[in-house]
């Protein structure tokens, strides 16, 4: 009976009525940017007013730092150091 009521007043069935809900909803959404090409551009973006070779100094800093602590750290245990 309550289906029937709603059928009257908007002319539609209730499913039909959901996904035009839907596709109304979507449509409202904002375009998402375009996705980039890959994640180190993604990483970058993040730092839009940093120098890109700054960024690449640092990152390669850690790179360094971590391998050397790694390396230090398997030396201790097998008691090199």
């Amino acid at each position: 009976m309550m289906q029937e009521q709603n059928d009257q007043e908007t002319g539609m069935p209730e499913e039909a009525r959901t996904e035009a809900e839907e596709a109304a909803a979507e449509a409202e959404k904002p375009a998402e940017e375009a996705p980039t090409n890959g994640w180190l551009e993604q990483v970058y973006s993040r730092f839009d007013g940093v120098p890109l070779r700054a960024l690449d100094v640092f990152i390669g800093i850690c790179v360094f730092a971590f391998n050397a602590v790694s390396a230090v750290g398997i030396m201790k245990a097998r008691g090199v150091l």
